[in-house]
């Protein structure tokens, strides 16, 4: 990872992963998909199925608002979505829990890697959100019922860093410190 990584706008980058082309939704989006080429299939990765499932319950309960960018009112609203999915469920019948596609192990979450892009800039985000903001949202959605109980957003955070391996660093925890496992982020973390 370079030091000077830029913040995903909806970029479609190529990176070391199983399916190697990587669709990053929009800035402070949530659903990432990989493709085997650029142009390719896009898949979710298995472990985010049951946040997409959160996102439909979660998108249903929320009032009707127009925008004037169509794909901000479509099915896959552009807000959490790549702009190839959100074009594509403004044009399929079908709701899109139908024609979604996943396989499993895609992701940099269960590759243990840091995504080539950043979610946000150092302003807006630890180090941490910073290259896994896009993975805290779906923990979000995944996790809505109990953080709509009163479930702090920090302990969502806290569960997936202890998923991703990192430690307790003096109370704190730390991305800049060597994750625990067999996390092979280590040697771009100093490096950022």
């Amino acid at each position: 990872m370079r030091k000077n990584s830029r913040v995903s706008l909806g970029e479609i980058n190529k990176e070391d992963l199983p399916l190697p082309y990587v669709n990053y939704p929009n800035h402070y989006g949530t659903f990432i998909t990989f493709s085997p080429t650029d142009l390719g299939d896009v898949y979710l990765c298995e472990c985010a199925k049951k946040s997409v499932v959160s996102y439909f319950e979660y998108k249903g309960k929320l009032p009707k608002r127009n925008n004037a960018d169509a794909l901000r009112m479509a099915p896959l609203d552009s807000n959490y979505w790549s702009t190839i999915l959100a074009h594509k469920s403004l044009v399929e019948k079908a709701h899109p829990l139908e024609w979604l596609k996943y396989k499993s192990g895609l992701c940099h979450k269960c590759n243990r890697v840091i995504p080539a892009m950043r979610y946000c800039l150092p302003m807006y985000g630890n180090n941490f959100i910073q290259r896994f903001g896009w993975y805290l949202n779906q923990s979000e959605l995944e996790q809505r019922k109990a953080i709509e109980l009163g479930k702090p957003h920090k302990q969502v955070e806290k569960e997936l860093r202890k998923e991703l391996g990192f430690k307790k660093v003096k109370g704190t925890w730390t991305i800049d410190n060597k994750p625990t496992g067999d996390m092979q982020l280590i040697a771009h973390i100093g490096k950022t």
